[in-house]
Order: structure tokens, then sequence, then C-alpha cells
């Protein structure tokens, strides 16, 4: 993979995560759908799911990664 496509799926799965962080301040509990975060960091939809996986996998990401307590992660609201 070259070092351009590398960096520019680090630079959407950043947004994303940036995005995420963004709207579990706001909304406890995990409680944005995929289409509300895609629109917060204005990306595609698709492009979520192709660099971070499902809803459960990019909160997963967020705990590991970021540090974040996301309550009861297997009892998250996950539309």
């Amino acid at each position: 993979m070259s070092y351009q496509i590398q960096e520019t799926m680090d630079s959407i799965s950043s947004q994303v995560l940036n995005a995420a962080e963004r709207l579990l301040g706001a909304r406890p509990g995990a409680s944005f759908t995929m289409a509300q975060l895609a629109e917060e960091a204005q990306v595609a939809r698709a492009s979520i799911y192709r660099h971070l996986g499902n809803k459960e996998a990019l909160l997963q990401r967020l705990a590991d990664e970021r540090g974040l307590v996301i309550k009861d992660l297997d009892d998250a609201d996950i539309p």
C-alpha cells in the first residue's frame, strides 16, 4: 500500500473517531446513528464501515486508543 493511500485512510479514520467523540459528548450512551456520524465527520457512511468496521468495532477502538470509557459496551445502543 502506498504512503498516500495509508495517509488518506488514517485521515478518514481520525475524522470519524473525532466525530464519534464529539457525538458521544453530546449523546451519552453511544446513542448516535452511523448516518449522524457520517454527517458529523463529513464522510460517506460506506467510508466508516470500510475504515473502521461496524459501530461496535468503532466504539471499541475509541475505548482502546483514546481511553474513552464507554459504559457497558456490550449493552450500548448500537442501531
